[in-house]
């Protein structure tokens, strides 16, 4: 027990120095009428700089206004805290319903000049819940060494917190309805314990509208966003090992005729855990459940805060 406190002590001290992570893309089999729940907590520190559109690090200030950042002088730095809750249900032993969501607090200090005639970001911090997503999957293709999976999303503009105003504002919620699918692939080796999955994801962004700097109301349009990625885990005696190679990219974002940043991300994750999910295999357990670390590092990256990544995850089957 001493060694266990002591572990979630130095996590808990990590997470305050950490962004967030993504953790590994998973699929598991989830049987008619068995619940999975995933909690995972992401913290970005405070931070004054992002990667650019050259993949160079720039001040945040002068990436949020771009073509205006001559105008205005200052500095800008930001903070995030996001946890995740996501929540599976099987439907039938081929068909599983998905939901999740974030509580999110974004904090914000801002200290500007100039900038005639722009509505320029102010501190302040705002919290609430984020965008939900509802997510339908079918099983289509199995056998003893591997499965596949596929489905449909739908991203409901839950997140109504703060003031959207211009392309990153300090606001919870995109503000507009997205619809995507996806695809999934995980197969095991011969070796026990060993997996291995590819997965590919195409989100829609549909239209909304939001203020740009100027004040006005214009067009909002997120571009349409595609992901791939390739991961693999090993587990034994309840130990828990993997890694991801993930890539992101994203077409830039309209807001009223201007667009901006188009996201490109190569991210390589790893993670290690324990917990008792290995004992499924030779008998029944009241309470399956898992602990993982993440540790993240951007390979190449735009538009995304320039920070190192570490992050911690629950999993639990009801």
């Amino acid at each position: 027990m001493p060694r266990i406190l002591l572990f979630l002590f130095v996590i808990v001290g990590l997470l305050t120095q950490a962004i967030p992570a993504l953790a590994l893309e998973l699929t598991h089999r989830i049987p008619e009428s068995v619940k999975r729940l995933e909690v995972r907590m992401e913290h970005t520190p405070s931070y004054q700089e992002v990667y650019g559109r050259y993949e160079k690090r720039v001040p945040l200030r002068e990436w949020l206004f771009e073509n205006e950042a001559t105008t205005v002088f200052g500095t800008v730095s930001r903070s995030e805290t996001r946890i995740h809750f996501d929540y599976d249900w099987g439907w039938t032993d081929d068909w599983t319903v998905s939901v999740s969501s974030a509580v999110v607090h974004k904090s914000q200090t801002a200290n500007l000049s100039g900038g005639s005639g722009l509505e320029l970001p102010e501190s302040g911090s705002v919290t609430g819940l984020g965008d939900t997503t509802i997510s339908l999957r079918k099983e289509l293709f199995a056998s003893t060494t591997w499965f596949s999976v596929g489905g449909m999303q739908l991203v409901l503009p839950t997140g109504t917190a703060g003031q959207a105003i211009g392309h990153s504002p300090n606001a919870i919620g995109e503000r507009q309805t997205d619809v995507g699918g996806f695809f999934r692939f995980t197969w095991y080796p011969l070796a026990p314990g060993w997996r291995n999955g590819l997965g590919l994801q195409i989100l829609s962004q549909l239209k909304g509208a939001r203020k740009n700097y100027q004040g006005e109301r214009v067009i909002y349009y997120p571009g349409n966003q595609n992901e791939v990625y390739y991961n693999w885990s090993y587990e034994e005696e309840n130990r828990f090992f993997g890694g991801e190679l993930k890539r992101i990219e994203q077409e830039p974002t309209t807001l009223g005729t201007s667009q901006r940043n188009p996201l490109l991300v190569d991210q390589g994750t790893l993670e290690v855990g324990f917990g008792n999910l290995s004992d499924l295999e030779k008998h029944p357990l009241p309470l399956p459940w898992q602990f993982r670390l993440s540790w993240s590092k951007y390979l190449r990256a735009r538009h995304v805060p320039a920070a190192p990544t570490l992050g911690l995850t629950l999993i639990v089957f009801l």
